[in-house]
C-alpha cells in the first residue's frame, strides 16, 4: 500500500526527501500527535524514520510507509 499525499521538502541542492510533521504522521496512522511523540521516544517508530531540522520534528515518509508495511 503506498500512501503519499505529502509534499516534497527540499534540503540540499541533491537531496530531495518526501517529509512529514507530527500532525501529518499522526493523521496517517489515525492517532493523537502525543501518541506520536510517544512511540517516538520510546523507539516504535524507528529512528530512521525520524529528521530533526532544528526544533522541528519531521518523518521521512519512504521510511514511514517500509515500517507500516512491515508492521
Amino acid at each position: 500500500v503506498h500512501f503519499n499525499p505529502f509534499g516534497v521538502i527540499k534540503y540540499g541542492e541533491a537531496k530531495m526527501e518526501e517529509l512529514m510533521t507530527v500532525e501529518e504522521l499522526a493523521e496517517y496512522l489515525r492517532t493523537t500527535p502525543g501518541t506520536v511523540y510517544t512511540w517516538k521516544s520510546m523507539g516504535i517508530i524507528p529512528p530512521k524514520c525520524v529528521k530533526k531540522i532544528g526544533r522541528k520534528l519531521l518523518f521521512i515518509v519512504r521510511e514511514i510507509e517500509e515500517w507500516v508495511n512491515n508492521l
